[in-house]
């Protein structure tokens, strides 16, 4: 199923490819390289891409395809806050681990210099203060818990 608008963003600045994201359709995405690239690259009124949606809800193929993609996964929102804070801030724990992965910082600091476990612990979300905890000091288990989350 394609969005019904391929061209014209809601009052939020939301275009079908932030839906696309935000739902996991990959196929939805591709579809729109030849079609219009352009709804890729363009952020919402909050300053959020596509990338920012696809890690706040654990679709870590999307991620995977921007990556194999060059896409600019480092690439900051308006307030500053990066793939992490997202996905801190919903306990994506799937994305956290693929950021880890694939040697971004899973733990960056936002514009007001607060990093993404800082915003867990505000926020009282106990997956990605569990995820902080393990990485700041690895179980006792080899490979520790969040090994077995990992996508690589």
């Amino acid at each position: 199923m394609l969005p019904i608008s391929c061209k014209q963003p809601n009052a939020a600045g939301v275009n079908p490819a932030h839906c696309a994201a935000l739902k996991g359709q990959l196929e939805v995405l591709q579809w729109y390289v030849p079609v219009n690239s352009s709804l890729l690259m363009t952020k919402d009124r909050a300053g959020l891409g596509i990338h920012h949606y696809a890690a706040a809800n654990n679709h870590t193929p999307i991620l995977d395809w921007l990556y194999e993609n060059s896409f600019d996964l480092a690439e900051r929102d308006k307030r500053g806050l990066r793939i992490a804070h997202h996905a801190s801030l919903k306990g994506a724990v799937d994305s956290l681990c693929w950021i880890r992965d694939h040697n971004y910082n899973p733990n960056p600091l936002d514009n007001q210099g607060q990093t993404a476990h800082q915003l867990a612990i505000e926020n009282n979300v106990l997956a990605s203060m569990k995820f902080y905890d393990e990485l700041k000091h690895p179980s006792s288990q080899p490979g520790g818990y969040f090994t077995t989350i990992s996508r690589r």
